[in-house]
């Protein structure tokens, strides 16, 4: 309901994904001249998920939805023509280096970041160094930039929320076996006998 930080960790399949949808559907209808951005891990993902959105959120009046994949300066000018922005790491950092001198990465004030806990991953130095910036440029700016993460559940979900700005009351950090659907892990040994692992 409010328009504090979030970071919201939970097993795959667990909602989150709606959660990012309430917030682009909030934020448009409290800012409606405002931009977003969604950031996912990968390229392809971030192609599917801008599908997604043109046949969901593009219904609710938002405008606009773009993917950034192509070279610097085109991306620059899907930005300013924009409302939703979808990008990999590697394209938001290029795109958000220079955020003085771009009002248009100046005017986002929803940056959603997907699969936080890559951060772990080969390309988690990216997501921490956008994930950095935006706070910061949060802070010079007149009005701040709410950040939403979603993640996967962490053990130190607490220390990620307070990098992120996210208060204790909206850092959620769910239990791995906290599953919408079970979840039964088997191992065959040979052709007969079946070991079950784990249930979630």
């Amino acid at each position: 309901e409010g328009n504090e930080n979030v970071f919201i960790g939970a097993p795959h399949g667990s909602g989150k994904t709606v959660c990012a949808e309430f917030a682009i559907l909030r934020h448009f209808d409290n800012k409606p001249d405002a931009k977003a951005v969604y950031v996912t891990p990968m390229e392809d993902m971030a192609e599917k998920e801008c599908e997604d959105y043109q046949e969901e959120v593009i219904t609710a009046g938002v405008g606009d939805i773009f993917v950034l994949k192509t070279p610097p300066g085109f991306d620059l000018k899907l930005l300013q023509r924009g409302k939703l922005i979808v990008a990999s790491p590697e394209k938001w950092d290029n795109v958000s280096r220079r955020w003085k001198q771009r009002k248009n990465v100046q005017a986002v004030k929803l940056f959603i970041v997907d699969d936080l806990h890559m951060i772990g991953s080969s390309n988690g130095p990216v997501l921490e160094v956008i994930c950095s910036r935006m706070r910061y440029m949060s802070s010079q700016l007149d009005t701040p930039v709410r950040i939403v993460a979603l993640s996967s559940s962490l053990a130190n979900a607490r220390d990620i929320g307070q990098w992120l700005g996210c208060s204790s009351q909206a850092t959620f950090n769910f239990a791995p076996n906290c599953r919408p659907l079970p979840l039964e892990v088997f191992i065959q040994v040979d052709d007969y006998c079946v070991v079950v692992v784990a249930r979630f």
